[in-house]
């Protein structure tokens, strides 16, 4: 949270500023939006904000917290699978996975009209 929160002192110092912000996890989102409501802006009115994780108390934030839900299920099952492979094969050139998470679409995302 405090990383989130330093991030959103500098973004207040910016002059041409994002309209939207990506933070690497709830928690750092949770301190940006802070930091901003305490110094006069408001998501989403002045910035959009999405976090990433979909932690429990994202639902419950003021404002809701937008954010991308991972399969945390389907990241064990390929980790293990990964970890098995470079057991059997330790020189073989390990792969990438993509794994696809869901948009959760809540309040702190501004919703743009056509």
């Amino acid at each position: 949270m405090e990383s989130g929160a330093l991030a959103a002192k500098e973004w207040i110092t910016l002059l041409e500023r994002p309209t939207a912000v990506f933070c690497s996890c709830d928690e750092v989102a949770f301190g940006f939006n802070s930091a901003l409501y305490r110094n006069g802006f408001r998501v989403p009115r002045d910035v959009s904000v999405v976090g990433f994780d979909e932690v429990l108390l994202a639902e419950f934030a003021i404002p809701s917290l937008t954010t991308i839900r991972r399969p945390h299920l389907e990241t064990g099952v390929q980790t293990v699978k990964l970890l098995l492979q470079l057991m059997q094969n330790p020189n073989e050139q390990q792969q990438s996975i993509y794994l696809k998470g869901d948009l959760i679409i809540r309040e702190s995302a501004y919703r743009f009209q056509n």
